[in-house]
């Protein structure tokens, strides 16, 4: 996949420790562990929580066909929360979590 970030979500990240890109593959393998192969990480937030399984992982769907892949965040076993494509999920992020325009 060749997803383009904007500068300001990759400044964000840098300033917010709290937050994680998740680039490396063997991260990407054991993320899927818990949210299943058909779900590709891109975005952790840990919130406080110790257990992996309880994090917050922002995910592209791989079901829906490339390029515009849905974007869904996992949460405890389940998916808590979609966008129909990356466009709409930074649109969001941007004024809920990213705090970026």
């Amino acid at each position: 996949m060749n997803i383009k970030y904007p500068p300001s979500f990759i400044e964000y990240l840098s300033e917010h420790p709290n937050s994680k890109m998740i680039t490396a593959v063997d991260d990407i393998k054991k993320i899927q562990k818990i949210t299943g192969e058909g779900l590709l990480p891109f975005l952790v937030f840990p919130e406080g929580q110790s257990d992996p399984a309880k994090y917050d992982y922002y995910c592209f769907d791989l079901s829906k066909n490339a390029p515009d892949y849905k974007v869904v965040v996992f949460s405890i076993h389940a998916i808590v929360k979609e966008w129909s494509n990356f466009s709409e999920w930074i649109e969001w992020s941007s004024d809920k979590i990213l705090d970026i325009k």
